[in-house]
């Protein structure tokens, strides 16, 4: 009786192990991926170039150079995904010999995310913009 106790208790400190190890790796890995996702770009304007911008974003999705010298840059920021209409199984309540019949579900559009920079004629950061479309 003794032996499958502390054999009990050895397999489910090996759980609790295992569990603490994947919720930290899980918590320092949202923590890496959320780190530069929101930048604080009012404290950008004015000190922050088109140059450092590409380093840092990669090459802008389209560029518009306006006579005065301004260039206008948009960056992709974010994927959305498409909405969708489709059929799936209603309650999971089946009687045997009865078909299930099929429930329509729609899932919502969600939008790309772009980032627009305006850069003065001397490449310093003049204004920024966020929209979704």
């Amino acid at each position: 009786m003794n032996f499958r106790s502390s054999t009990i208790c050895r397999f489910f400190s090996s759980i609790q192990v295992w569990f603490l190890a994947l919720t930290s790796a899980s918590l320092l890995f949202l923590t890496a991926c959320s780190t530069n996702s929101h930048a604080n770009w009012n404290g950008r304007v004015g000190n922050y170039t088109y140059d450092q911008a590409v380093a840092e974003l990669g090459p802008p999705k389209s560029t518009q150079v306006k006579p005065d010298g301004t260039r206008v840059a948009e960056w992709l920021a974010q994927k959305g995904r498409p909405g969708s209409v489709g059929f799936g199984m209603d309650a999971g309540q089946v009687t045997p010999g009865i078909r299930e019949s099929q429930v329509p579900y729609e899932t919502s559009r969600v939008p790309d995310q772009y980032l627009r920079l305006t850069f003065g004629s001397d490449g310093r950061l003049q204004s920024w913009r966020q929209s979704a479309r």
